[in-house]
């Protein structure tokens, strides 16, 4: 048996790291609106990130869809440049180099003195008993049930969807690995196995942004275009990557192996969105598999005041559609049905206002770069 947890932006964010999509667009586009670019094709990319609504919204999903249903602009824009798909790919190495010399510099500002004995024990805690922040009483018995499941687990697990190496550096410095190996011997728990980042890293590959099928690129003439295929489509780029033995290609394989052998899967700071949906239907596959297989989705929501009862009884209620929100979301992305995969439904819970790796903002107060603890929004990032 197996634990694993999936990390999406929403780790980052969680921890005050100012690595979302609004975050970085305003960055982007500020040469732009001082005047400052030249390049005809850039300018006209720039402008319309600027003005259009699908460019408007702050998630990582949001970009990406963007990206293919924007890639219209490049009909009109194609006297810029001799092809369009050329100039789209102009755009988009543009945008992709920027955003990875802006997260490098946000993660080396990081200062980890602050990451103590104490942080160092909740960050472990948090994975290895992720079950104590559930509400059993509001789960029906679902703590109970997942800390015998992890009591037997063979291994931990981590697949992360976002791009920086925060997360491996904390897992570096807590010296989880030997902790795991002492624990075992008295509380049972996991050796930590494999720790897979699905789009690549900083410093150590390219990071890979995109869309998820060409289906979902407007511009007819740009999605017939084999070089937009293989360049923009994550599954079809790291495919490429694999056939060249490049990472993160390479590492297609290790985490589908991984989900494969998971009984429990945890999704920590991921909007579940469609420009991912090849790993969603994955998952939604595992799920169906195996009656014993568990898969939990942390999310928060903002509580209302509660200082009447019908302030008290909207907040419940509120809290109800956000988790029936979030777990319709899953269920649309991976392709279950209600109808026909109910027994598997049955086994997905959603989790609300959790307390994971809550200490662990405190290392990112007073960052240098503008950071600092944020409204967590981890249940819709990416």
């Amino acid at each position: 048996m197996a634990l694993t947890f999936i990390f999406g932006n929403g780790f980052d964010l969680n921890l005050g790291l100012k690595t979302g999509y609004g975050h970085f667009r305003d960055v982007y586009l500020r040469e732009y609106r001082a005047g400052s670019i030249k390049d005809p094709i850039l300018k006209m990319f720039m402008r319309d990130m600027d003005t259009a609504q699908e460019y408007k919204e702050d998630l990582w999903r949001d970009f990406e869809k963007a990206l293919g249903i924007r890639s219209i602009i490049f009909e009109d824009g194609a006297k810029l440049g001799d092809d369009q798909a050329l100039d789209l790919i102009h755009c988009y190495n543009d945008y992709s180099v920027k955003f990875a010399d802006y997260l490098s510099k946000l993660c080396d500002d990081i200062d980890m003195s602050k990451f103590d004995d104490m942080k160092k024990a909740d960050l472990i805690n948090s994975i290895v008993k992720f079950y104590d922040c559930i509400d059993d009483n509001e789960q029906n018995g679902l703590k109970a049930e997942l800390k015998q499941l992890v009591s037997v687990a063979s291994e931990i697990n981590f697949l992360q969807f976002n791009y920086t190496n925060v997360f491996d550096r904390l897992l570096e410095d807590s010296g989880m690995r030997a902790e795991l190996g002492r624990r075992r011997i008295d509380e049972g728990v996991s050796e930590l196995k494999d720790n897979v980042q699905i789009h690549g890293k900083l410093g150590d590959s390219m990071i890979v942004m995109g869309l998820d099928s060409i289906e979902q690129i407007a511009n007819e003439k740009i999605r017939e275009n084999i070089l937009i295929t293989n360049a923009i489509v994550k599954p079809v780029f790291i495919n490429e990557l694999r056939n060249d033995n490049e990472h993160p290609g390479t590492e297609r394989a290790r985490a589908s192996a991984v989900i494969l052998r998971s009984t429990v899967i945890c999704i920590f700071g991921s909007s579940i969105g469609e420009t991912d949906n090849t790993w969603w239907v994955e998952i939604g596959e595992w799920l169906i598999k195996d009656d014993k297989n568990r898969l939990i989705i942390f999310g928060q929501h903002r509580k209302r005041n509660r200082a009447t009862s019908g302030m008290y009884m909207l907040s419940k209620e509120e809290e109800r559609e956000k988790k029936r929100a979030i777990l319709n979301n899953f269920l649309s992305q991976s392709g279950l049905s209600p109808v026909l995969n109910n027994g598997s439904i049955a086994r997905v819970a959603v989790v609300l206002n959790h307390s994971l790796f809550g200490s662990l903002r405190d290392i990112f107060c007073n960052h240098p770069s503008g950071t600092g603890p944020t409204t967590p929004s981890l249940e819709i990032e990416e």
